[in-house]
């Protein structure tokens, strides 16, 4: 019995580490630089007289609820990979 709860656990502890992975993934791969590059398009905007200030705070204000986001989920000692040195 102790040996099936501790497989059950096991098998529990790799699909959630399984599901991070993935996630962390998307974060890193598709939803950051997806932000990043609507950010700047606004700013260029916000540049031009094209976009608001409204807009181009929202926008940062989503990237950067993305990175916390990511680095929630980040493991312990890794390095973020949101370049905020630009602001």
């Amino acid at each position: 019995m102790l040996i099936k709860q501790m497989q059950a656990q096991v098998q529990a502890t790799l699909a959630d580490r399984t599901y991070l992975a993935e996630r962390l993934q998307r974060y890193r791969q598709a939803l950051q630089p997806q932000a990043r590059a609507k950010t700047q398009a606004v700013e260029r905007g916000y540049q031009n007289t094209t976009s608001s200030l409204d807009e181009y705070i929202k926008a940062a204000s989503e990237e950067l609820t993305i990175a916390i986001e990511q680095a929630r989920i980040e493991p312990t000692g890794s390095k973020p990979t949101t370049p905020w040195h630009t602001y």
